[in-house]
């Protein structure tokens, strides 16, 4: 896994992507005074509290009485941070301060990538803690790009452009069934009408967001699909589809009309000098 900080993409992405690269952001990007705190469960770094985000947490746990230890960092108990956590979230979500709760559960997992407990997605951002998702970049023989527009009622960047297809695996899932089922709700995609494959090393994306701190491993897949075919979504969370040309593509990720990590897994696959086959 390798982490797409702003040095490695500048130095990934071939330069006709300079006007992306330009306006990525990682920790580096971050001011002096922007407050921030690790939060360290059992005896890991698995969070990062940010911003807005950081005073939040801190109030939740201050008025469950948690006995969590704050200082520099906040630690939580390993054996008990599911509980802590879930009540936290809970605690914020009453309050609307988890602007993405889905009603979903997602792992948590060390740094050795062992599962560690479920939560809610919403506060996998609240709390900086590493999601997981997949990002499907589907093209036509001739080298056409579908993408996929998002739902304007979606809490995060709504109207904008995105690969085919993108989600965030949830409780259990791997990549694999997580692309199969992204594929089916929002493209109407089987795997009998697809070659795919997992296009490269999953890259590890790490960014400020308005109310906390999104750090996500993304798997890549590319396939291609007949020039006959159409996708239809069925989830209702893609208000349309578009068949673009690389070059249409190209400038899409340039003028920041797709996703963060939808530019960037464009970008890196419409980048075949410097893309690294599995």
């Amino acid at each position: 896994m390798i982490e797409a900080d702003r040095k490695w993409v500048l130095s990934e992405l071939e330069p006709t992507f300079c006007d992306f690269c330009s306006r990525w952001r990682d920790k580096a990007s971050l001011e002096p005074s922007q407050p921030s705190k690790q939060l360290i469960i059992g005896a890991e770094p698995l969070g990062w509290l940010h911003g807005e985000a950081q005073s939040k947490v801190i109030a939740g746990l201050q008025a469950l009485n948690a006995g969590v230890e704050v200082a520099d960092s906040i630690t939580i108990p390993l054996d008990e941070a599911q509980h802590i956590l879930t009540e936290l979230a809970l605690w914020l979500h009453a309050r609307r301060w988890v602007p993405a709760w889905r009603d979903e559960l997602q792992t948590l997992h060390n740094q050795n990538g062992e599962a560690l407990f479920d939560l809610e997605r919403g506060m996998f951002k609240m709390l900086g803690l590493r999601s997981q998702a997949v990002h499907v970049h589907i093209e036509t023989p001739e080298g056409l790009v579908w993408v996929g527009r998002r739902s304007l009622n979606k809490k995060e960047n709504p109207g904008m452009l995105d690969n085919l297809s993108a989600g965030g695996m949830g409780s259990g899932e791997e990549p694999w069934d997580c692309v199969w089922r992204e594929l089916d709700e929002e493209a109407g995609l089987y795997p009998s009408q697809v070659d795919l494959a997992e296009a490269r090393e999953p890259v590890l994306v790490s960014r400020p967001v308005a109310i906390g701190w999104h750090h996500e491993t993304i798997h890549l897949f590319k396939g291609i699909v007949p020039r006959s075919w159409t996708p239809k979504n069925r989830d209702g969370e893609v208000q349309g589809f578009e068949l673009m040309t690389r070059n249409a593509c190209m400038d899409a990720v340039n003028q920041w009309r797709f996703t963060p990590d939808a530019g960037l897994v464009t970008a890196l696959l419409l980048s075949p000098l410097r893309e690294r086959q599995m």
